[in-house]
């Protein structure tokens, strides 16, 4: 026992080899917990209405966390390139914390700066170890991309908006929020799952490519596709920020089935050949 207990590195040698998601994810719990209790608190406590301090918290706390978490120890491991240092993971948590404390106080202007600066910084970082990668990622993850582009872009404007409103038109105050309450999420959701979902439904996956620094044949075609899904999804949040709901609706709609059908056709799935087919494992585990 002694030695099998010595044979396991602890919680913070796990986190400083790159694996970021240990600290991030129990942490956005956490301020997804605090961005929770603000209804009980404003119906039972007395407090403020939290019309920008529960979204902020929930979207730039809570599903911050857990995109720079998951992103930041997935991506350096599939592009084989050195991981995340404590230091950096440490100083995104406390960022986090920070930007969830600054909503939390009513200081949206400084909390939304913060996060600009927290996601540059993020996305600087994979920049930089992106120039020693060893393999391309999957073409899917143009949307990834695009998400963190929706982040940044909607917490920008949303900092001018709150530090100068007469200078940000409401329409363009409502895209960026649009931008990042949603594109923020759904476009890394979308490319990722185009990656991860074809594992669990014993399919092949399309977005696999032999390892190679530079596009291999269908490659680029695969990226087009994204690119096109994840640039009619931004259009229908500029058409719900024109008014045009119904049609920014729809349009949404039709562009994430339309990506998922095409990389991940469920209706091909071999439900019986899964990822645990052939391992003496029943559902009853």
């Amino acid at each position: 026992m002694e030695t099998r207990n010595a044979q396991q590195p602890g919680y913070w040698r796990l986190v400083a080899a790159g694996e970021p998601y240990r600290l991030l994810f129990p942490l956005g719990t956490l301020l997804g917990v605090v961005g929770v209790l603000l209804w009980p608190a404003f119906v039972w406590g007395g407090r403020a209405y939290p019309v920008l301090s529960h979204p902020g918290i929930m979207i730039e706390g809570f599903l911050g966390c857990f995109v720079i978490g998951f992103l930041g120890t997935a991506l350096p491991r599939l592009l084989d390139v050195p991981r995340l240092r404590l230091a950096e993971t440490a100083a995104y948590a406390t960022g986090l914390a920070a930007v969830a404390a600054a909503h939390l106080a009513g200081l949206h202007a400084w909390a939304d700066g913060g996060f600009f600066l927290i996601l540059l910084a993020f996305v600087t970082g994979l920049k930089r170890r992106a120039r020693e990668r060893k393999d391309i990622p999957p073409p899917g993850f143009v949307l990834v991309a695009l998400g963190m582009l929706c982040g940044l872009g909607g917490s920008l404007i949303l900092c001018l908006a709150q530090l100068s409103p007469e200078a940000v038109p409401g329409g363009i105050g409502f895209f960026g929020k649009r931008l990042l309450h949603q594109g923020f999420l759904l476009l890394p959701v979308m490319g990722v799952g185009a990656f991860l979902l074809p594992r669990f439904f014993g399919l092949p996956n399309r977005q696999s490519f032999p390892e190679s620094l530079t596009p291999p044949p269908g490659w680029m075609r695969r990226a087009g596709f994204a690119a096109a899904c994840g640039l009619t999804v931004l259009l229908s949040l500029g058409l719900e920020a024109a008014g045009y709901w119904r049609a920014a609706f729809a349009l949404r709609a039709v562009a994430v089935l339309v990506y998922f059908f095409r990389e991940v056709p469920v209706h091909q799935a071999a439900f019986g050949r899964g990822p645990f087919a052939g391992r003496g494992i029943s559902p009853r585990g």
